[in-house]
């Protein structure tokens, strides 16, 4: 059986630190069409709360989001040395892109808030 340390390698309530923990997937092994001949895609994901993110004025969100990204191919640089000397592009989102970190953010708070009107715990919305 696999574990995982949550308190080491998990992602951080209140702030955004450097990352701990990676994912790492290649779409084009599975599908070479994916991406053009020659080449590959590789995505690098961690885990984030959204709390610390959506305190961000949108100008920080931008640079902050894009430092994370080159932090992210650091870390992956670890096991795949040369990493970012072969990147052609990159492109850094949270959830997909901000509406997505911002709807999934009040979906959560719209399941809490049911949870505590019918008092069940039960996640079916009321209206």
């Amino acid at each position: 059986m696999v574990g995982f340390d949550h308190d080491l390698l998990g992602p951080r309530r209140d702030e955004i630190g450097d990352p701990r923990a990676i994912a790492v997937t290649c779409y084009s092994l599975a599908d070479p069409s994916f991406s053009p001949p020659g080449t590959t895609h590789l995505v690098i994901m961690d885990l984030q709360y959204s709390e610390p993110w959506t305190r961000l004025s949108p100008a920080e969100y931008l640079s902050v989001k894009f430092a994370y990204g080159s932090k992210l191919i650091d870390f992956a640089q670890r096991s795949i040395p040369g990493l970012r000397d072969t990147l052609a592009g990159a492109w850094t989102g949270t959830g997909g892109f901000e509406p997505t970190l911002t709807a999934g953010a009040a979906a959560a708070e719209a399941v809490l808030d049911a949870i505590g009107r019918n008092g069940r715990g039960s996640t079916r919305a009321t209206r």
